[in-house]
Order: structure tokens, then C-alpha cells, then sequence
């Protein structure tokens, strides 16, 4: 969801002298990310080879109430155009929460199996945007255009259930 006032259209700065557009906006939004695999949740069995033998050992350990992650955005801008739009500032401030942070908990080896998948996490990202444009030159056959932009993030993991999380992978960890 998301709503704007242009300022702008108000009658008390219709007739300010350079100020061509002056927008106010904030949006609030909710989505998820189902890229959780397609049997994490449910028992199931692979295929193990031994000596010269073949059966059926399990998979996973199921999580029954494994889910979505959910990510919920803020964000509110000011858009501000200038002398015919020539110039044009905008400037944002975002804060985005994920939580029930898909992640796969290490589990003790007694278990058979190296990690469990399981929602244990949130992750809270926060920052600003601000960028700057102007038209320097705006001729018949030829426009020379300049823009600048700056931004700051903040990502932080507010939440984190069990123990050291590490993830291997070619190379690395």
C-alpha cells in the first residue's frame, strides 16, 4: 500500500516561483520468499549405497511448521523538481525486516544428518538514498545530462536461534 500528496498542486505553493514538483511519499509493503525447497517440511527417505548394497535411509528431519520467510518494507521519499524539472532531487529512508529467516540448523551428529531446515532468524536492513539530476545542457538535437546518487545501508542479524552457523561451500566457508 502506498500513498502521496504532491505539495506542489496545493493552492499555498502554486505560485512559488521555481518549485515545478514537490511530492511526499510513503509505502508500506509485505511479501515472502517460498524458496524453502520442495520437501524440507515432509519426511522422506534417499537412496544410500554400502558395500554392495542398496537401501533407504532418511532425507531430512521433517519440520512440520516450517514456512514462509516474511519481509515487510517501510518507505518514505521526497521528490522535488526544479526550473522546469531540470533539476530534480530525490531523497528516501527504507527499513525492510525479514523474519523467519530460512536458514539450515546444524544438528548434533548422533543424528545422521548434518542440518535441519528451519525458520530462526530475522534480519533487519535500514538506509537512505539520495540522488541529484540536472539537465546542463537541453538543446534541439543534443541534452547532456548529469546525475549523482549516494546511499547508506545498515544489515544487521537481530535474531539468530542456535548455535555458530556455517555454511560450506566450493572454496570456502
Amino acid at each position: 500500500i502506498g500513498a502521496g500528496w504532491r505539495i506542489s498542486e496545493e493552492n499555498f505553493l502554486k505560485r512559488a516561483k521555481g518549485i515545478e514538483n514537490l511530492l511526499i511519499r510513503l509505502s508500506y509493503g509485505s511479501t515472502g520468499n517460498d524458496d524453502i525447497g520442495n520437501y524440507n517440511a515432509l519426511d522422506y527417505y534417499v537412496l544410500s549405497l554400502y558395500r554392495e548394497t542398496s537401501g533407504l535411509i532418511p532425507g531430512t528431519i521433517a519440520n512440520k511448521s516450517l514456512k514462509y520467510e516474511t519481509v515487510k518494507q517501510l518507505n518514505f521519499g521526497i521528490d522535488l523538481g526544479l526550473k522546469g524539472d531540470r533539476t530534480y532531487l530525490t531523497a528516501d529512508y527504507y527499513t525492510k525486516t525479514t523474519s523467519d529467516l530460512f536458514i539450515y540448523d546444524p544438528q548434533q551428529s548422533y543424528t545422521g544428518l548434518n542440518s535441519r531446515p528451519a525458520n530462526l532468524g530475522t534480519v533487519l536492513n535500514k538506509g537512505l538514498e539520495f540522488s541529484l539530476f540536472h539537465r546542463l545542457i537541453d538543446g534541439r538535437n543534443f541534452s547532456w545530462d548529469f546525475l549523482a546518487s549516494i546511499t547508506t545501508i545498515e544489515n544487521k542479524v537481530s535474531d539468530l536461534t542456535g548455535e555458530e552457523l556455517v555454511t560450506n561451500f566450493e572454496g570456502g566457508q
